[in-house]
């Protein structure tokens, strides 16, 4: 059965449930990824030692 107030209905039986579950004192974590970006050039020296080089040309 389809009925016109669909979004509002989910809304509110959305907000119900967090609402219902902070009062019970139950927490629901969200999904976490850490992203790490390495940066190295073509012969595999990381960025520092390259960027280094640039400020120092003796050092590279």
């Amino acid at each position: 059965m389809k009925t016109p107030d669909f979004v509002t209905v989910r809304s509110d039986l959305t907000e119900a449930i967090h609402r219902d579950f902070a009062q019970a004192g139950v927490s629901i974590p969200f999904p976490q990824r850490d992203l790490h970006v390495y940066h190295h050039d073509a012969d595999g020296r990381p960025l520092a030692q390259i960027t280094a080089a640039v400020e120092d040309p003796d050092r590279g």
